[in-house]
């Protein structure tokens, strides 16, 4: 085996493994959100926000961005799911947040 095919082997078994850990680290991620998410549904506070602009995402697709108010803290939240139209600024739109981190929340758009 001469150092051309040994170096080859290297790069490819290199190239696998960071293939493997990108795959793991999505999963990780995707799995922290989706237990995110359930917590939210299971113990969070819903609170109604006000549209205070559009987020753009493409040509047709908006993202509301809003804020809420829990105690005398303001906290501001993009919706992570887009909208095929702008939302008026100033509608009434619910949130939903961690009693314990009422920055951890997330827009209901449905």
């Amino acid at each position: 085996m001469g150092v051309k095919e040994l170096v080859g082997g290297l790069v490819e078994m290199i190239a696998v493994w960071v293939l493997a850990l990108v795959s793991a680290m999505g999963l990780l991620l995707w799995n922290n959100s989706r237990r995110r998410r359930k917590r939210l549904a299971t113990y969070g506070m819903t609170v109604e926000g006000t549209v205070i602009d559009n987020k753009r995402l493409g040509e047709q697709r908006f993202c509301p961005v809003v804020r809420y108010r829990v105690g005398d803290e303001k906290f501001t939240r993009v919706a992570r799911r887009p909208l095929p139209a702008r939302c008026h600024v100033g509608a009434k739109m619910p949130v939903r947040y961690d009693p314990n981190r009422p920055s951890d929340a997330e827009v209901l758009t449905t």
